[in-house]
């Protein structure tokens, strides 16, 4: 059985079409702290990563990363990918970091999704400490937390900012606030508190 697997894995990225697999400068960091940097193939829709050398293809086992970064050149964006393990099965997924700090926002593009507006081609999923959640749930399970850790700052942001947390581009925008929150020293989060309250 697991000699049909490694060849399952060796061989599944020869029958994957081109246009699925895309060529890039990029950098593993695996769960154990070891670094790759070089040449890799990677299928994100197909939670695939193998790595490129003059010997030919390896396929990592994406159990064992932690993180994967490249510059995606048709974007001009810079890309970060975590692994996260998935609720339903013995698998694990490769999820584009889109918010990153004590709140992480994660996105996984949904099977069978082609279009322009890919907006909602993906699955956006909450990582609050380590527990995960749909971005649906924000309002119910996130918020009413976040507002007795931030208390007045946060609802006097989302007033006039006029953000809803039912909204998804809202949520990614207050998530992003409350991290930054994280950060600052108390004092300093007092000060952004009267200026709020002065506007």
């Amino acid at each position: 059985m697991r000699q049909s697997l490694i060849l399952i894995f060796f061989f599944l990225p020869l029958f994957i079409p081109a246009q699925h697999l895309r060529e890039v400068e990029g950098v593993l960091v695996f769960n154990n702290q070891q670094v790759f940097s070089g040449r890799l193939e990677i299928c994100p829709d197909l939670n695939l990563i193998a790595r490129l050398s003059e010997n030919g293809r390896q396929v990592v086992p994406l159990h064992t990363v932690h993180r994967l970064y490249f510059f995606d050149a048709e974007e001009n964006l810079n890309r970060r990918f975590s692994v996260v393990a998935s609720r339903h099965a013995r698998t694990a997924n490769l999820c584009e970091i889109v918010v990153d700090g004590a709140i992480q926002i994660l996105r996984k593009k949904l099977p069978r999704t082609s279009g322009a507006d890919n907006r909602y081609h993906y699955r956006y999923i909450l990582n609050f400490q380590s527990q995960e959640y749909d971005i649906w749930q924000f309002r119910t399970a996130l918020y009413p937390v976040l507002l007795k850790q931030h208390g007045l700052i946060l609802k006097d942001y989302i007033r006039m900012q006029h953000l809803s947390p039912n909204d998804p581009g809202d949520i990614i925008r207050i998530v992003q606030f409350v991290n930054a929150l994280e950060y600052l020293p108390d004092n300093q989060a007092a000060f952004v508190e009267n200026k709020l309250n002065y506007r």
